[in-house]
C-alpha cells in the first residue's frame, strides 16, 4: 500500500494520505477510544513527516533512534542490533515517568500472581489450621466489627435541616452523600462475608467472586468486590478494616 501511494504520486509524497491510511485505517480501525486515536496520530507524526528526509533527523531527543545512513540490508541490520533491548518511553513520545508506572504495574501483577498460586492444601499453615478455618475465622472476626448503618435520625438535631427553599447547607449535603456511600460499602461487606462463610460451610455454591474473596483473605488483601465500592486505599486487609471503622466513627 505504501509503495502504491508513492508510485502513483511520482515525485510528490502524499504525507497526509499516508498518515491517514496508517493512523485511521490500518491501526485506527482497531482503536475505539477517541483520545487513544488522537495519541496514535500524534506519535505517527514523528515518523511520517517531511522532516524524516532531512539529514541527521532523529525520532527521539536522545538521538538513539534515527534513520541510518546506509544503503544495504546488512547496514540496517547492524543498526537494529545496536538498539536497546528494552524500548525507552521516548520512542513512544512519553516521559521517563511512564517507565516507572509500567514497571510498578508489572511488579504488582507479578506479586499478585505469586500470591494467587499459593497452595490451599488442608493443614498447610504453621498454626495447623486449614485454609477454610483461617478464612472463616477472619470473616467472623471482621463481621463482628462491622457497625450498623449510618442513619440521619442519629445526627445532631438540625444537622439536616432545610431552609425555606427546601435546601440544606453544603456540609450537610456532603455528609448525607458520604453516609449513602458508606452504607452501601457496609452492606456489600456484610453480605459478602455472610455468603463466604456459608460457602465455606457448604451451604451455598462458591461463586467466582467468593472464590476471589477467599484468595484475598488468604493473602490478607482487600477483596476486589469491596474495592469497587470503597474509597481508594493501598492498605492491607486488616489495616484497611481498621481504617474503615475509624472513618465510620468519624462520619
Amino acid at each position: 500500500m505504501l509503495k502504491n501511494f508513492l508510485d502513483e504520486h511520482g515525485d510528490r509524497i502524499p504525507w497526509d494520505a499516508i498518515t491517514f491510511m496508517v493512523g485511521e485505517i490500518n491501526y485506527g480501525g482497531r482503536v475505539t477510544d477517541e483520545l487513544d486515536r488522537r495519541t496514535l496520530s500524534n506519535i505517527l507524526s514523528i515518523y511520517i513527516s517531511p522532516d524524516v528526509l532531512n539529514e541527521h533527523y532523529s525520532f527521539s531527543e536522545s538521538g538513539t533512534y534515527y534513520i541510518p545512513e546506509v544503503d544495504n540490508m546488512q547496514g540496517f541490520l547492524s543498526y537494529i542490533e545496536s538498539l536497546p533491548l528494552s524500548d525507552e518511553p521516548e520512542i513512544f513520545g512519553m516521559h521517563e515517568n511512564a517507565n516507572i508506572a509500567c514497571q510498578k504495574q508489572e511488579s504488582v501483577s507479578l506479586i499478585s500472581a505469586v500470591l494467587n498460586i499459593q497452595p490451599r492444601d488442608k493443614g498447610n499453615t504453621a498454626s495447623g489450621k486449614s485454609s477454610d478455618e483461617i478464612v472463616d475465622e477472619l470473616a467472623e472476626k471482621i463481621l463482628d466489627k462491622i457497625p450498623p448503618h449510618l442513619s440521619k435520625s442519629d445526627a445532631f438535631r438540625g444537622t439536616f435541616k432545610k431552609d425555606k427553599n427546601g435546601l440544606m447547607d453544603s456540609l450537610s449535603t456532603f455528609l448525607g452523600q458520604e453516609m449513602v456511600r458508606f452504607n452501601r460499602l457496609l452492606t456489600v461487606i456484610k453480605m459478602s462475608l455472610e455468603d463466604l462463610r456459608r460457602a465455606i460451610a457448604g451451604q451455598i455454591t462458591m461463586s467466582r467472586e467468593l472464590d476471589e474473596m477467599y484468595s484475598s483473605f488468604i493473602t490478607l488483601r482487600v477483596p476486589s468486590n469491596w474495592s469497587r465500592v470503597a474509597y481508594p486505599s493501598l492498605k492491607p486487609l486488616l489495616a484497611w478494616v481498621s481504617d474503615l471503622l475509624q472513618r465510620v466513627v468519624f462520619i
